[in-house]
């Protein structure tokens, strides 16, 4: 149940993640009806039983950043996903990627700028997708 719960918590997430900047670690938490599975000062991580994550980041008690993080069981297929997500997220908003170091980002998107890369985390492979406040 808490994955399902969890799984239609994201979709709306993905599609409105700029809409959670700027509110308050408090306001962040009352959206879920289950405890983040790790908390710290700066950050909220929500967890699903598959794997796969979504985590905030503040400044000032403000959220100034969207983490999803979606699981993959081995870096080829993460790398697969990864290209597929730019593709599609470079059609949708009809923008050019700049890569470097290993992350591909988008600027200008509704005043967040975005950024895709694989990373390893706890021994699994990760697409990081990341709406960022600037």
């Amino acid at each position: 149940m808490k994955k399902l719960i969890l799984l239609l918590l994201f979709i709306p997430l993905v599609s409105y993640s700029q809409l959670d900047i700027g509110k308050t670690k408090s306001q962040i938490k009352a959206k879920f009806s289950v405890k983040p599975c790790e908390e710290e000062q700066r950050t909220l991580m929500y967890c699903s039983s598959d794997g796969n994550m979504i985590g905030y980041v503040f400044t000032n008690n403000m959220c100034e950043s969207v983490q999803f993080y979606t699981v993959y069981t081995s870096k080829y297929k993460a790398d697969i996903e990864l290209e597929k997500a730019i593709n599609s997220f470079a059609r949708e908003n009809n923008q050019t990627p700049m890569t470097a170091n290993g992350a591909t980002s988008f600027t200008g998107v509704k005043g967040v700028g975005v950024t895709f890369a694989v990373i390893q985390f706890k021994g699994s492979y990760y697409v990081r997708q990341i709406y960022q406040a600037y």
